[in-house]
């Protein structure tokens, strides 16, 4: 993705185009080169247009990705999906889920992304950070928070020892079947943005750090 005039100047500024030398092919924001506005695909240029009209300036994840082009489409469709207002579960469940999975995968980019958001819906920004550096050490949560980062965590970290034992203690927190579905879908589709973000080592956003 290419800054162009309508991005916001707070936002991080790239190069717009990928360039021939080697040594030129780290953006600013991105260990390849962002492509071109102008060049994107028509439902990526309309999707990544909405998005900064609502922020307020585009995510350099979005921007980074963007050179993807019908890919990142797809997968920002699908993560923008998963915490939209209407699911299963709460968008605050949905914001939780993708904090602590974002913090079980290293991803610096999306943990901080999703302090802000998660700090948001429940109106806390210290209880969200502290959740983002390691919900083990926030003893206020409740069981039910608890079995949604345990479970967010073991399919992060290792879904092979993910259990029946692991899916009953979800529904014994009153978790239906298809709360425990979406669950799963916000944790493995994140976990896709993580690696993506790290691998990319995308730069965050300075609106992370505004006070």
């Amino acid at each position: 993705m290419t800054t162009t005039a309508t991005q916001a100047p707070t936002a991080t500024t790239a190069r717009d185009t990928a360039a021939s030398s080697p040594a030129e092919q780290r953006s600013e924001i991105s260990r390849l080169p962002l492509a071109r506005r102008e060049d994107l695909p028509t439902a990526l240029r309309e999707q990544l247009d909405g998005l900064e009209s609502q922020l307020g300036y585009l995510p350099n994840w979005a921007a980074a990705s963007a050179l993807a082009g019908e890919h990142a489409q797809h997968l920002n469709t699908l993560l923008l999906g998963l915490l939209g207002r209407k699911g299963a579960l709460s968008q605050e469940d949905r914001d939780f889920l993708a904090l602590v999975s974002s913090a079980a995968n290293g991803c610096s980019y999306c943990r901080l992304n999703h302090i802000q958001s998660y700090g948001r819906a429940i109106h806390d920004h210290a209880l969200a950070t502290r959740i983002g550096l390691d919900d083990r050490e926030v003893a206020e949560l409740d069981e039910r928070r608890r079995a949604l980062a345990d479970f967010a965590r073991t399919v992060s970290l290792d879904v092979h020892a993910l259990g029946d034992a692991d899916i009953a203690g979800l529904r014994a927190q009153g978790l239906s079947s298809e709360q425990i579905i979406e669950a799963l879908f916000v944790v493995i589709a994140f976990a896709a943005g993580n690696r993506l973000t790290v691998a990319l080592n995308v730069l965050p956003d300075a609106q992370f750090f505004d006070a």
